[in-house]
């Protein structure tokens, strides 16, 4: 298809969304994606931005003979939120009993900003890419589209990291370069987006965040745009509570934290087995034990912390800045440590 028509299409596209005040999202996949499923969510929970989740499904569709689909309607929230838009290359039953999230591995995906008045194109690249390139009136909608490529460029750059100190001056010159996108952009949603993957727990990034959670007030004054521009959204609830655990984790304000109560059944609980004779023990058989986490180095400590908040292999690859075959490497040399074959069975472990 054209470039010219690919224009006149958007065009009429773009009119018939104004007059009837619907979403239209359309795109190409090629004919070797025809008669596939694709499907359309809300990534309200921007904890689950990084594949699909079934819980999130908005609407399915199927491509038709020549790879083409399509989405339309009138039941998106009228301002803007992040939508992700899939084609499954797995079962569609598997899909829907939950594979997207741990296992299938033939998912290819496009995240991207849009309200329920907007049409956007997806059209397929010269070179039969899908999911590359989004057009749309709508300023914002290709901004994570354009926050990946950045990412790529990320982590090629930290996998040059080879001492602290480069680190350090590989967080700096990233944290600079994405507060600055995040606010050229103009919507608190991109830098949410950003957040995320800055502040992931088992991210090389985490730590870099924290350091300018208490030096800079930048991630504040987030909240107050998230506030101000989505003020009844569960992703600004959810934003304002992490924030505030994070900070109150940097202060040590126990004030701020939600386990008093969780603290004081720990000690009536400690009394009584104390009055049953228990306690010597289980002090016994935690004197003679090694935690499971002594064992491992530090690298495979954020690979099993990923895989405790059930990170795929591809997203561990994306928080540490290494190869796909070095993460299985690491979880080999997991089970090897705690004794396991598999993820469940680890996870079990590590969480006793």
């Amino acid at each position: 298809m054209t470039i010219g028509k690919n224009i006149l299409l958007l065009g009429l596209w773009l009119s018939c969304g104004v007059l009837h005040a619907q979403y239209y999202f359309a795109g190409e996949l090629g004919a070797e994606n025809a008669n596939k499923e694709v499907y359309l969510s809300l990534i309200e929970d921007f904890r689950k931005s990084s594949r699909p989740y079934a819980d999130q499904f908005v609407s399915r569709t199927r491509s038709d003979s020549l790879g083409r689909f399509e989405f339309r309607g009138n039941m998106l929230n009228i301002s803007n939120r992040i939508y992700s838009i899939h084609l499954d290359g797995c079962a569609s039953e598997s899909l829907e009993n939950g594979h997207s999230a741990t296992q299938c591995d033939q998912i290819q995906s496009i995240n991207f900003i849009a309200s329920n008045q907007d049409t956007l194109y997806f059209p397929s690249s010269f070179a039969g890419q899908i999911f590359c390139t989004i057009e749309a009136a709508n300023p914002n909608a290709a901004d994570l589209l354009s926050v990946e490529e950045e990412r790529l460029f990320m982590a090629q750059d930290f996998a040059e990291v080879q001492s602290p100190a480069s680190l350090k001056l590989r967080s700096e010159h990233w944290y600079d370069k994405w507060k600055a996108m995040g606010l050229a952009s103009g919507e608190p949603l991109t830098e949410l987006y950003i957040y995320t993957f800055l502040s992931e727990r088992s991210s090389l990034t985490r730590e870099h965040y924290l350091d300018k959670l208490q030096t800079d007030t930048y991630f504040q004054g987030l909240l107050e745009r998230l506030q101000l521009k989505y003020p009844e959204a569960s992703f600004t609830e959810l934003y304002a509570r992490e924030l505030q655990a994070d900070q109150a984790m940097l202060m040590g304000d126990a004030d701020l934290l939600p386990w008093p109560t969780l603290l004081l059944a720990g000690l009536l609980l400690l009394s009584l087995l104390l009055n049953a004779g228990l306690y010597r023990g289980l002090r016994k058989a935690k004197t003679n034990s090694t935690p499971i986490t002594d064992k491992l180095t530090s690298q495979e400590r954020r690979i099993a912390e990923a895989i405790l908040s059930d990170a795929t292999n591809k997203e561990i690859a994306q928080q540490l800045f290494i190869s796909h075959s070095t993460v299985k490497t690491h979880i080999n040399n997991l089970y090897s440590k705690v004794g396991v074959s598999n993820r469940e069975e680890l996870k079990k472990q590590l969480k006793l």
